[in-house]
C-alpha cells in the first residue's frame, strides 16, 4: 500500500527468459480486504520496464523475519511488545557465495499494529549499524528503500528482523494474512544472485507453551500442520507456512478463531480437555508481559530454503539467538 513501485539500482537486473523452463510468466498476487464482502470489478495491471543491455549483476530477494504462524501472538493490552524473526549464520553460510553479498533495497512489511520495523545485522557476536530501519511504521506506507549505501553480508553473518507492536484490545492477535492479523517480515534485495530466498523464524512449539505454562497439548490440526515440526530424513522441502495451511484448511481468517481454537490442554488430568484459547483468554496478561521476551529467547524453529521451496540443510533446526554486543551509533560533535 502507498508504493510509488520498484526500480532496481541501475547496476542489477532480473533476467527474462534465462532458463528455458522459467521466466515465462509474471504472476501478480493481490490481497483484497474486503469483510463486507462487497462486490465490484477490478481491473489490476502490472508495468514491467526491461532493457536489452545487460546489467552488471543479476539480483535475487530473500525473504527474512517470522513464518506466518499463529504462533507470532501478540497478547491484549501491550504497549510495546517486540518481535523477532531470526536467519542464523549457518544460513548465511550455505546460501550465500564465499564473497558474500550486498544489500541494495528492503521492504519492511508489517499489518495495522507494527509500530516499528529494524533488520539487524550480526557479525562473530557483534551487532553492526542496521540494514534498514523504520522507527515510525504505518502500515498504509509500504515502499522498496534503496539504501543509500549499500551493505555487504557475509557468509556466517546473522540477520533478524526486530518488530515492535502495539496491542490495546483485549484480544490477543496473532499472526496471519488478514490485515486483522500481524506479520514481520522484510523482503531484501541482493546480488550477486545466489540460491537462498528464504530464511525466516517460527517459535518453537514446546517453548512457546512452556512459557505460557500449558503442558500436553493436543489436537487434530497439528498433524496437518507438521507441528511439533522435525524434518523428515531426506525431506528436501521447506515447510509451507502454517498460518497459510490454517486458512488453506478451514476459511477462517476474518472470523476472531484461530488455530488455538483448535487446540486441547490436557494437563494432568485424565479425561479433561480445555481449548488453548479458552486459557489464553482467561490469562491475566500484565503490562509489557515477559512471555514475549521467554519466546524471543527460546528455541525458534529456523527454515531457510532455495527457489521453488528446497531446504537448505541445517546441523540442528532448532536455534538461539545468541547474545550479542549491542550497536551503538556514533555520537556527533557538540551532542
Amino acid at each position: 500500500m502507498g508504493s510509488d513501485g520498484e526500480m532496481f539500482p541501475n547496476h542489477v537486473g532480473s533476467p527474462i527468459g534465462e532458463n528455458s523452463d522459467e521466466d515465462h510468466y509474471f504472476i501478480l498476487e493481490i490481497h483484497y480486504e474486503n469483510p463486507q464482502e462487497l462486490t465490484f470489478v477490478h481491473s489490476p495491471g502490472m508495468r514491467v520496464v526491461y532493457t536489452d543491455k545487460l546489467r552488471p549483476y543479476d539480483v535475487n530477494t530473500l525473504f527474512l523475519g517470522q513464518k506466518v504462524s499463529h504462533f507470532m501472538m501478540i497478547p491484549p493490552n501491550q504497549k510495546r511488545i517486540k518481535i523477532n524473526g531470526y536467519c542464523p549464520s549457518e544460513c548465511t553460510q550455505k546460501g550465500f557465495p564465499p564473497e558474500g553479498v550486498f544489500a541494495a533495497t528492503v521492504l519492511l512489511h508489517g499489518h495495522t499494529y507494527a509500530r516499528s520495523i529494524i533488520l539487524r545485522h550480526l557479525r562473530n557476536g557483534v551487532e553492526l549499524p542496521p540494514i534498514a530501519q523504520d522507527r515510525t511504521y504505518d502500515t498504509n506506507y509500504q515502499q522498496y528503500r534503496q539504501l543509500q549505501k549499500e551493505v555487504k553480508i557475509l557468509p556466517g553473518d546473522e540477520l533478524m528482523l526486530e518488530c515492535l507492536f502495539e496491542n490495546e484490545s483485549d484480544d490477543y492477535i496473532v499472526g496471519g494474512l488478514s490485515s486483522n492479523r500481524e506479520m514481520c517480515q522484510a523482503l531484501l534485495l541482493y546480488y550477486p544472485k545466489s540460491s537462498m530466498v528464504d530464511c525466516r523464524s517460527q517459535y518453537e512449539f514446546h517453548s512457546f507453551f512452556d512459557s505460557l505454562g500449558i503442558e500436553h497439548v493436543e489436537g487434530e490440526m497439528l498433524k496437518s500442520l507438521n507441528l511439533p515440526y522435525a524434518p523428515l530424513e531426506n525431506s528436501v522441502a521447506t515447510p509451507p507456512d502454517d498460518g497459510i495451511v490454517f486458512f488453506s484448511l478451514t476459511g477462517k481468517e476474518e472470523l476472531n478463531e484461530t488455530l488455538f481454537d483448535f487446540l486441547y490442554s490436557t494437563g494432568d488430568e485424565p479425561g479433561r480437555k480445555v481449548k488453548v484459547s479458552s486459557v489464553l483468554k482467561s490469562r491475566v496478561w500484565k503490562s509489557n508481559d515477559k512471555t514475549v521476551d521467554d519466546w524471543n529467547r527460546g528455541g525458534m524453529y529456523t527454515h531457510c530454503a532455495m527457489s521453488g521451496g528446497k531446504r537448505i540443510e541445517l546441523k540442528n533446526h532448532i536455534k538461539k539467538i545468541p547474545a550479542f554486543v549491542e550497536y551503538s551509533p556514533p555520537k556527533r560533535c557538540g551532542i
